[in-house]
């Protein structure tokens, strides 16, 4: 029986990340809704068999499965998303935002790989402290020690590792808090450019999606399984 996945793709809203966050002038043309869209696009070849993508934001995406943001605060919101998940079905979940473009694909699935192994947290490291991608194995995570990690700190990777059963997984790699530097403008046209087939790909290659997956778009607060996987 294959372990139920799901990489969640947690997302701010779009209008207001396009005014707290601005894309630099004439990098993405569609802004944040095409950026959100080209991440997600890339994200289903990084999804096995049995692996789904779940869009946690207060946009929508036709076609996948999608979960309101539920909180007061940026410590609230990502435990539920990881609940509201694991509330559908899930034994593993995986989560990314679209702060770091330059996340390859066989980095998630390392971090699978380590919760496959039986460890119950997996984290790759931000160059500022936080974390790019957070992975969890449903049942063997204390939501209230997760919810009380220091979000949004320097000191957030180490509180992640600090969890019990918690591994490191990834390069040190950076997330942009703004599109205004340099590095940030360049790694953000290299993830436009690459997607868009105008750079050469990485010789690293991502999984395939199985052609019968079924994606369904949710209404909370209704929480059905997960879709079914046709072989």
């Amino acid at each position: 029986m294959n372990t139920r996945r799901a990489i969640i793709l947690f997302l701010r809203d779009e209008r207001e990340e396009g005014l707290l966050k601005p894309l630099p002038l004439g990098c993405v043309a569609g802004g944040y809704r095409q950026l959100n869209r080209t991440i997600t696009e890339r994200l289903l070849t990084s999804a096995g068999p049995a692996t789904d993508l779940v869009v946690v934001g207060s946009t929508p995406v036709k076609g996948l499965t999608a979960l309101p943001q539920k909180g007061s605060n940026f410590s609230e919101r990502i435990t539920n998303a990881f609940r509201d998940t694991f509330a559908l079905g899930y034994q593993q979940a995986v989560m990314v935002g679209n702060d770091c473009p330059t996340i390859a694909p066989n980095e998630i699935a390392a971090a699978f790989a380590t919760l496959d192994q039986g460890f119950a947290v997996s984290a790759a490291p931000a160059r500022d402290g936080g974390a790019y991608i957070i992975g969890l194995a449903a049942g063997r995570v204390n939501f209230t020690e997760f919810a009380a990690l220091p979000w949004q700190t320097e000191a957030l990777f180490a509180g992640l590792l600090q969890l019990p059963e918690a591994v490191s997984v990834g390069p040190v790699r950076a997330d942009f808090d703004t599109w205004r530097t340099a590095a940030a403008r360049r790694a953000l046209r290299q993830f436009i450019g690459f997607t868009s087939g105008v750079l050469t790909p990485s010789p690293i290659q991502p999984y395939s999606r199985s052609p019968h997956s079924t994606w369904m778009a949710l209404a909370r607060p209704h929480l059905p399984a997960p879709p079914s996987h046709r072989r």
